[in-house]
């Protein structure tokens, strides 16, 4: 006799997913629209459905275009729907990524639909402008992840760094060309749904700390090793940074970009990497400060997510050897009581103002 099999149920993902469609009357390419609202927690979901799904008939494979001058972002997102569940998505669709890359950036806009034509040139007169910092390419879809894809992403990546070199500060881009599967809708999901996603019990020792309480938080200012925030991101990833908008955004080899400078400080100026750095914010569902001893003071955490500071870590992380014990990080961790505390910690410590140059001219009396 023939046994049945059960069918998997449906992520919770999929089924806020569904919802959106049916309330907005949406195709299948709203999943990337749906991704991009978990990554970046956008207010107006109507006004971004409207402008960024460009699929259609002749959307010269781009099916979700997204520019954000505010963020400083743009995604370029090709997506994907099964009916069915199969081991992988389709990796032609990830390589389609390279010609909707051509059409939006080199393409001459003369030769874009009407469709496609508004989206490419905003996108590239922000470019030229230099009001984007971060260029995601996805390819989103409801399957699990393949080395297929990955090894096709790879190429969109060289395809999106060439295109953009032809711009001025383009080099200077962060380009994140990414799969994101079920899994990663899912943990991006969890995310939306909890700030903390590591609620681990960790532990470090300290060499000493300052408490401050009100009647909503309490926080504990201290440092630690460079070395335990390394060993930390090395063991949960980007999930440390559930809190953080913006996450860790990659470091290149130039002068201009901060988190390549925060390499060379730590490798090459430890001792003094306290006074260069703002330090790290972190949320924690509670801690418990030991006494003081001549070694310091143990103190345990439960759960951990970085709301400020994922540039300082991911960069510690990324160096090519563990740090020096002499590196210490200035970190504050808190614990906020109520939910809406907790969403004005996370919104203003991601607020930051751009410096212009003459900020740096403040004490020169010329």
């Amino acid at each position: 006799m023939r046994q049945s099999v059960a069918k998997t149920a449906d992520p919770e993902w999929l089924k806020a997913f569904q919802v959106m469609q049916q309330n907005f009357n949406l195709t299948d390419d709203a999943i990337g629209v749906f991704a991009i609202n978990l990554k970046f927690e956008l207010d107006d979901i109507q006004t971004i459905i409207s402008e960024a799904i460009t699929g259609g008939g002749d959307d010269k494979k781009c099916d979700v275009v997204y520019v954000d001058k505010e963020r400083q972002i743009a995604v370029v997102a090709q997506c994907y729907m099964s009916r069915r569940e199969r081991e992988a998505a389709p990796a032609n669709k990830a390589s389609d990524l390279n010609t909707a890359l051509t059409w939006l950036i080199s393409a001459n806009l003369d030769d874009l639909p009407d469709g496609l034509k508004g989206r490419a040139d905003e996108l590239r007169s922000a470019i030229a402008a230099g009001e984007i910092k971060q260029f995601y390419v996805w390819y989103v879809h409801n399957l699990p992840s393949s080395d297929n894809v990955s090894n096709e992403l790879r190429a969109v990546e060289r395809t999106a760094r060439a295109a953009l070199s032809s711009f001025s500060g383009g080099n200077d881009i962060n380009i994140f060309s990414q799969e994101v599967c079920t899994d990663t809708l899912s943990r991006l999901y969890l995310q939306a749904e909890r700030t903390i996603i590591v609620t681990d019990d960790l532990e470090t020792v300290i060499p000493d700390a300052v408490e401050i309480s009100e009647t909503d938080w309490k926080s504990v200012i201290t440092t630690v090793r460079g070395s335990w925030l390394r060993d930390l991101y090395n063991k949960y990833r980007t999930d440390l940074f559930s809190a953080n908008l913006r996450g860790y955004l990659g470091s290149r080899e130039s002068d201009s970009n901060i988190n390549n400078n925060i390499k060379v400080s730590a490798q090459e100026d430890p001792d003094n990497f306290f006074v260069y750095n703002n330090g790290v914010t972190a949320l924690v569902l509670d801690y418990e400060l030991g006494k003081r001893s001549r070694t310091g003071r143990r103190l345990k955490l439960k759960g951990l997510s970085i709301v400020n500071g994922a540039q300082t870590t991911g960069s510690i992380a990324s160096l090519n050897s563990k740090p020096s014990d002499t590196l210490r990080v200035p970190i504050r961790f808190v614990k906020a009581r109520k939910d809406s505390l907790v969403a004005n910690i996370v919104r203003f410590n991601n607020s930051q103002n751009k410096l212009q140059a003459a900020d740096f001219r403040s004490t020169d009396q010329i």
